[in-house]
Formats: structure tokens, sequence, C-alpha cells
């Protein structure tokens, strides 16, 4: 990776502040809800382990991308802070599925890292 490429990544990070926090918060949200699901006792059900990791998406997806809106567009209105925020809350769990679903079809090791409950037999 050449130094014009990675100044093209940066300039684009800076040059569109919303998706660099979208995108900030998502990351910052899968990996809290990673740390989170590690914790939570075996006893649950599954029913109950899914809606626990999904309010921890929502919440950790709201509050990490509400910080970084604040950081990074500091010119961005009270109501992109907290309502956009909010979308990126609601997109972190389903968008985390889309993306381990199709990692672990495509590589079949990653469920078993990614998921906080695999199955016996990872896709193929």
């Amino acid at each position: 990776m050449g130094n014009e490429q990675v100044n093209g990544w940066l300039g684009t990070f800076t040059s569109h502040p919303d998706i660099s926090a979208a995108l900030v918060g998502l990351f910052l949200s899968w990996c809290a809800t990673q740390f989170v699901k590690k914790q939570l006792p075996d006893g649950l059900s599954n029913e109950v382990f899914r809606r626990v990791t999904q309010i921890v998406g929502f919440v950790t997806g709201w509050f990490f991308a509400y910080g970084a809106w604040r950081l990074m567009d500091p010119t961005a209105t009270r109501f992109e802070y907290l309502y956009y925020s909010a979308g990126i809350g609601f997109a972190s769990p389903a968008l985390y599925s889309l993306v381990v679903s199709y990692l672990a079809n495509k590589y079949p090791w990653v469920e078993k890292v990614m998921s906080g409950r695999p199955t016996e037999t990872p896709p193929k």
C-alpha cells in the first residue's frame, strides 16, 4: 500500500466525518458486543442470549457513534448527533449478523471466533 493510497483513505475519512463516525461507531460497538458476549453466563437460553447481545449492540452503537460524531463533526446539529447515532445503534446488530454470516459461509473458522455461541459444525 503506497503513501498515495493511505493519503486517499485519510482524505476520505476527513472529508466525510459522518461516514467516518458511523464506521467508528459500528466497529467499536461490535468490539464491545464481542466482549460482553464472552462474559454472559452459559445458562442463558439462546433467545435471551440473542436479545441481550442485540440490546448491547444497539446501546453501544448509539453511544460510540454519538461520541465519534461529536469528535469528528463538531458542526453537526443535535438532531444529527442523537438520531443518526440511534440509527447506527439499530443497524449495528443487523449489520454484524449479515457480515458474520457472509464471512462464516466463506471462511468457516470465522464462526468459531466471532460467534458468541458457535454451532457444533460450522457451515461449509
